[in-house]
């Protein structure tokens, strides 16, 4: 997994999916309570984007998972955290390999990585 290199178009592509994950949660939710039971091309690829972020998300350990929770799901912020400002035990380089570890996760589930 560490030697995994990830193009910046590919890995741009990934983190917009898991930032805009509670987002997209609220808006799949929404179309479903509100009788959209009909499958679409837009459902099927929320279902797929949000099962992948789920997965990836649910891979990592707990204290990895506050890491991602403060980088990209504060409620309010336009653009991920930066690490200097994510309030942890962790070194920047660490909080970088657990991103890297999330966005590999996600792509493979996305197919957007081999």
């Amino acid at each position: 997994m560490s030697g995994a290199k990830i193009s910046k178009e590919s890995r741009r592509i990934i983190e917009t999916v898991i930032f805009r994950y509670p987002r997209k949660k609220i808006e799949y939710e929404t179309y479903l309570q509100k009788g959209g039971s009909r499958p679409t091309k837009w459902t099927a690829e929320a279902e797929k984007e949000l099962q992948a972020v789920e997965n990836s998300y649910q891979a990592l350990k707990p204290e990895e998972q506050e890491i991602i929770a403060a980088r990209y799901w504060i409620k309010g912020i336009g653009k991920p955290v930066p690490y200097i400002r994510i309030a942890s035990g962790y070194s920047e380089r660490q909080m970088k390999r657990i991103v890297a570890k999330m966005v590999l996760f996600a792509g493979k589930e996305l197919g957007e990585l081999q």
